[in-house]
């Protein structure tokens, strides 16, 4: 299980659009933070926290994605 997921974003991001997409496949509740108005927010977009940690970038989302979900099927 995983505790509260934060998805940070925007609007126009494309890979952003692909992480929701990810998340609501793989049944992971998160809320959508859209930071396009937050010129100081430290993180790459696509981010997501959960957990205490922070996941920046596509390609490190979808790793983290990959161990919840044989976290979940073990």
């Amino acid at each position: 299980m995983v505790g509260n997921v934060e998805l940070y974003g925007l609007p126009s991001c494309s890979k952003c659009k692909t992480v929701c997409m990810v998340l609501d496949r793989n049944g992971i509740e998160y809320s959508y933070i859209d930071v396009s108005g937050d010129e100081s927010f430290p993180h790459e977009v696509p981010s997501v926290y959960s957990d205490g940690f922070w996941f920046d970038g596509f390609r490190n989302i979808l790793l983290w994605v990959n161990q919840y979900r044989n976290r979940k099927c073990s």
